[in-house]
């Protein structure tokens, strides 16, 4: 677990959890923040998350079907739609379905499909 803004809450839920905990002490802002999160990981695996999102219980087991099916993935996420959370189309989209975005030869990313 990493952060710029350490607080009780914070080091609680690491203790609770056994979870190491990060001080981000150098330059900060959300990009700094999960980038500095992203070199703490020694995993095959790292999932990013601001201290308001939550996981849903099957979320793990989704991500890692997604990227059983893909063949070259670089992300993965699922998007749930809230409803009246936004009226952009783009996000606002049917309930529980998992995106894969695939990587082709170093190009960027060239497809990202619902599995």
């Amino acid at each position: 677990m990493a952060t710029s803004t350490p607080n009780e809450w914070i080091q609680s839920l690491a203790e609770k959890y056994e979870i190491p905990l990060y001080i981000n002490t150098g330059d900060s802002g959300i990009a700094q923040d999960w980038n500095f999160a992203y070199r703490q990981a020694k995993t095959d695996y790292v999932t990013i998350a601001h201290q308001d999102d939550t996981y849903e219980p099957d979320y793990l087991k989704m991500v890692m079907k997604g990227l059983k099916k893909a063949k070259d993935p670089i992300i993965a996420y699922r998007l749930r739609r809230i409803k009246g959370w936004t009226k952009s189309p783009e996000i606002n989209i049917a309930d529980d379905q998992t995106y894969i975005a695939a990587a082709d030869t170093g190009k960027g990313i060239s497809e990202c499909k619902i599995l």
